[in-house]
């Protein structure tokens, strides 16, 4: 299990179902030391962002686990755009960007990783590209490796994509082998939608022993190596 889990959903994000305060009662209970509500940026479901939750949630369970508040931002057909508030970013810890559905399929991999790659560069406050395997939007993965190397950015290791056999084992694996070579930093995270998946890593895990992945290029390792790379990339998110 995760020791912090830096993706997860609420209801907030419409797929996801519990409550905030659900997600982190069960976190306790399961051990999790740090949290991180990540909800879907406004283009997906046309949700809206809570001011409320950025400006003056406080954590009821401040002295069992850290709560870090965040987005899962996604990305735009328009090179090199996001749909993350700008206006918010202050009060977030974490921010996440992938692809989502609104973004059309089937044009190649040449397109969606020219897309990933100018949205990593002029959007320095992104910290971590979710799941970067996904067959609808292919891309090539070294120079997104590279990008994130240079950007001090993190990629996904997904637990629920493979959990939900998006991803294959081999496809993961191989991904990792590349992201080791190139000697980039990695988020592992269950991108939970339910209580009973927070903190898992049961699918990745086995492939990150496999592979040796070093312990140092996984940013959220236990609580103490996720604080210090959320700590690193703040000053990113106060300059926006």
């Amino acid at each position: 299990m995760l020791t912090c889990d830096l993706h997860t959903h609420s209801l907030f994000s419409d797929c996801g179902n519990h409550t905030i305060l659900e997600l982190l009662e069960w976190s306790c209970k399961k051990g999790i030391k740090g949290l991180a509500i990540t909800d879907h940026g406004p283009k997906l479901f046309g949700r809206k962002i809570s001011s409320t939750f950025f400006e003056r949630l406080k954590n009821p369970y401040e002295n069992k686990i850290k709560f870090f508040k965040g987005i899962e931002g996604n990305l735009l057909k328009d090179e090199g755009k996001t749909d993350i508030p700008r206006k918010f970013l202050k009060h977030m810890d974490i921010v996440l960007l992938g692809f989502h559905f609104i973004i059309p399929k089937n044009l190649g991999a040449d397109y969606y990783t020219d897309l990933l790659i100018k949205a990593m560069n002029e959007n320095r406050f992104v910290d971590i590209i979710t799941h970067p395997i996904d067959h609808k939007y292919p891309i090539h993965y070294e120079p997104v490796i590279e990008t994130a190397k240079k950007t001090g950015m993190a990629l996904e290791i997904n637990n629920s994509k493979l959990e939900l056999k998006i991803v294959t084992t081999k496809q993961q694996k191989d991904f990792l082998e590349l992201c080791k070579a190139g000697g980039c930093r990695i988020a592992v995270n269950s991108d939970a939608h339910a209580i009973n998946e927070l903190g898992d890593d049961k699918h990745v895990r086995p492939l990150l022993e496999e592979v040796n992945y070093p312990k140092e290029l996984i940013v959220n390792h236990d609580l103490e190596s996720a604080m210090h790379f959320i700590e690193e990339r703040r000053k990113f998110k106060l300059k926006a």
